[in-house]
């Protein structure tokens, strides 16, 4: 067979073996493709090391998601107001003094700019 050929079809399998899905012959084969191949060995290694650095997904996700669910709903038929919560306002002084800073800092002449705008 033809190793380009080979190694397209190997490539193919090569996720159902790092997370260990194939059946017995295939692992076999793939096997020993990997022994004599280092682009394809190069490719498990690469996603035997993704696999590896992933983060498992979390059983307890949509458990804790319902409950706060359901207790959000169970407030509105309530008749209970829900509280939305903003941060401190102090926030926008921060974020206003920052434009302004860099407003003076990219602009070459702020003083022009501000009499072609009308502010002076």
């Amino acid at each position: 067979m033809n190793e380009d050929l080979e190694c397209q079809e190997i490539s193919l399998l090569l996720e159902g073996k790092v997370n260990d899905r194939l059946d017995v012959a295939e692992t076999l084969r793939i096997e020993e493709h990997l022994a004599t191949c280092s682009a394809c060995r190069a490719t498990v290694d690469a996603l035997d090391l993704a696999r590896r650095s992933s983060r498992p997904a979390r059983s307890d996700l949509w458990p804790t998601l319902s409950s706060r669910l359901a207790a959000s709903e169970t407030a509105w038929e309530g008749g209970d107001r829900v509280q939305l919560e903003f941060p401190d306002p102090s926030w926008r002084v921060a974020a206003a003094l920052a434009v302004v800073l860099f407003t003076l800092a990219v602009i070459p002449d702020p003083a022009r700019l501000l009499v072609a705008a009308g502010f002076l």
